[in-house]
């Protein structure tokens, strides 16, 4: 999996909301965002 040089998870949650993705769930340190029919896990730690 790619990692993001330089980006937190809150960062990249924010930068997935403003592409129309809503928070969908929690799961221990992973958020999964969803637009639509598509899904996206966000670890959400450093």
């Amino acid at each position: 999996m790619p990692k993001f040089p330089g980006l937190s998870g809150k960062e990249i949650i924010r930068a997935l909301e403003k592409l129309g993705f809503h928070f969908a769930r929690k799961t221990g340190s992973h958020v999964l965002m969803k637009r639509g029919d598509k899904g996206c896990v966000v670890p959400n730690h450093k």
